[in-house]
């Protein structure tokens, strides 16, 4: 497969127990409150870090925005997972830490809002 050839770097299974990190921009988060929009789910998946390769420093940095532009959020992969949710490392040729959760095969767009309201319960503020 092409995408195999172009990754620098193996997948690995994602322990239940490990963390990962989703940067979001700072105005979906008010208080403690996190806005569905915080886990956005492109034809890939929504993109999150393996806290395994990464720091909430290092997730927060972009060349979009600067780091002030976004908090970081923890998901636990075992809690993620007991969403219904796939989570799969996917890492990139400059990006070791690349992973995503991923939608069920079916799924309607009331049934995206509902992972994602799942995904902000589980979600924890770890560098603001």
């Amino acid at each position: 497969m092409l995408t195999d050839v172009l990754m620098a770097f193996p997948t690995e299974l994602i322990p239940d127990e490990d963390i990962l990190l989703r940067r979001i921009p700072r105005q979906f988060i008010k208080g403690s409150y996190i806005s569905t929009r915080a886990f956005s789910f492109d034809a890939d998946g929504c993109s999150v870090n393996w806290a395994k390769y990464s720091t909430p420093e290092e997730v927060r940095q972009t060349e979009a925005h600067p780091p002030e532009y976004y908090m970081v959020g923890s998901l636990e992969t075992g809690k993620t997972r007991q969403c219904g949710l796939n989570v799969q490392h996917a890492p990139v040729n400059d990006n070791r830490s690349y992973a995503l959760i991923q939608l069920p095969q079916s799924n309607e767009p009331e049934d995206i809002l509902e992972f994602q309201v799942s995904l902000t319960a589980i979600c924890a503020i770890v560098l603001n």
